[in-house]
């Protein structure tokens, strides 16, 4: 795989994402919610909040 095939990859770029949010805060900033234990739904990972079970999800 290139490098290019691994920054437009869906999971590559959900990670690359999640480094930057680990406060609530945070997670309000980037039009997120936290949510205990997993995103709900058609709603992503983006980061955590708090902990590692609470979660920073959006669409």
């Amino acid at each position: 795989m290139t490098v290019t095939q691994l920054l437009h990859s869906g999971r590559e770029e959900a990670r690359g994402f999640t480094q930057g949010i680990r406060s609530d805060i945070s997670c309000l900033k980037n039009r997120g919610s936290c949510v205990p234990n997993r995103c709900p739904g058609r709603l992503r990972q983006i980061g955590v909040c708090f902990w590692a079970r609470v979660k920073c999800c959006r669409r």
